[in-house]
């Protein structure tokens, strides 16, 4: 793996205590990185504009300039908007986490912070730089041989062997390159979840290592929808019933649901073909739901099951349901104050759907989404 090397990289910390500004610098310098310090938004942008850094950790409570705002304009300008930004706080909300997420943030460390933490969430990051980066310019190179082969071939033949090879070639070249793309997709998105194992393996706090844990799982979900799509036929397309069937498996290994009694139901359902833009949302929607019925609805060792449903019901609104017969959820709970993130992004990928989202409390709890389906092209 071609990592780039520390001390050729660049940090910028931005922090307007100047204890905690000192403290990060010296930190990462001692790592053996290029560490940068600002006092303020402001200078923080001046510096972003003097040299651009590779990751910038940003703190949110400044004067004049909050880090919000930094975010907001660093992700405005085209040649800063793929700076990872770590944001630190003492804010420790959901609401706070979900803002600077929207601001155009990669990950989030509440104050008072272990190094140890921060330094593992700055590889991470780091690295997954690294590999979008390289995964874009070897994009590119793929785009350029596709133009050079198709030039070649079009000098070669007459005006109207030439228009008939010419489609035939871009067909099986989109094609090829399609399918190369959810190929090195499905690769990086494996990195991903191997670079977040690794990581887990060095962290010992709690809330981090359940952080960790689920965006293995959101990963996981998207590499699955990618791997089907790269085996299948159809690149843009796939049958939505086997693809939650097999994520709800991973999950139930995963969790070594055996040894704690509950199980995962999958109700039959006809075959249904969804796009890639519902299947995506489908997908973590599902990881969500599941994992956290698994972590919350069955306290204490408590046996139960997780059942979920998909149907297609007329006139094309399909109905994703995620049941569980655990303890059910707090009373007087609104879906547009769910406070955990991970139900946050039900909601926000609901909307994606352009979906509605509905909760039923007792028995048990029920996730109702209602979506409608969009159409496929045939095959």
């Amino acid at each position: 793996m071609n990592t780039i090397p520390k001390s050729a990289t660049n940090i910028l910390v931005v922090d307007d205590t100047l204890a905690n500004l000192q403290l990060l610098a010296e930190l990462l310098q001692r790592r053996g990185y290029r560490a940068r310090a600002a006092p303020s938004g402001k200078l923080a942008l001046q510096a972003v504009q003097n040299e651009t850094p590779d990751l910038i950790l940003l703190d949110i409570n400044m004067p004049e300039m909050n880090g919000y705002e930094v975010c907001e304009r660093l992700k405005a300008e085209p040649a800063w908007a793929d700076i990872p930004v770590i944001f630190i706080s003492a804010m420790h909300e959901t609401f706070n986490k979900v803002k600077a997420f929207a601001t155009g943030g990669v990950d989030y460390v509440t104050k008072p912070f272990q190094f140890e933490e921060v330094e593992a969430r700055v590889a991470t990051h780091l690295e997954l730089s690294r590999l979008r980066a390289a995964m874009a310019a070897h994009n590119r190179q793929l785009e350029e041989v596709v133009r050079q082969r198709t030039a070649e071939l079009i000098e070669d033949i007459t005006e109207r062997k030439r228009i008939e090879v010419a489609l035939q070639l871009a067909l099986a070249e989109k094609t090829a390159l399609v399918q190369e793309i959810h190929h090195r997709v499905r690769n990086n998105l494996a990195i991903m979840v191997s670079l977040t194992n690794m990581q887990a393996r060095q962290i010992r706090h709690p809330e981090a290592l359940a952080a960790l844990a689920d965006t293995k799982a959101r990963l996981f979900s998207m590499s699955l929808l990618h791997e089907m799509l790269y085996s299948s036929g159809r690149m843009d397309q796939v049958e939505i019933q086997g693809y939650l069937q097999q994520l709800c498996s991973h999950l139930s290994q995963s969790h070594c649901l055996p040894t704690q009694g509950i199980q995962i139901q999958k109700s039959p359902s006809a075959p249904l073909t969804v796009g890639i833009d519902q299947a995506v949302p489908c997908g973590l929607i599902v990881s969500e739901l599941v994992s956290n019925a698994i972590k919350h609805a069955f306290p204490n060792d408590r046996q139960g099951k997780v059942a979920v449903d998909l149907v297609l019901a007329p006139p094309d609104m399909v109905t994703l349901r995620v049941t569980d017969d655990g303890i059910g959820l707090p009373d007087g709970l609104q879906i547009d104050q769910i406070g955990r993130l991970g139900l946050s992004l039900v909601n926000a990928l609901t909307r994606q759907l352009q979906g509605t989202l509905g909760i039923q409390r007792k028995p048990g709890a029920t996730f109702e989404i209602r979506f409608p389906l969009q159409p496929t092209s045939p095959a």
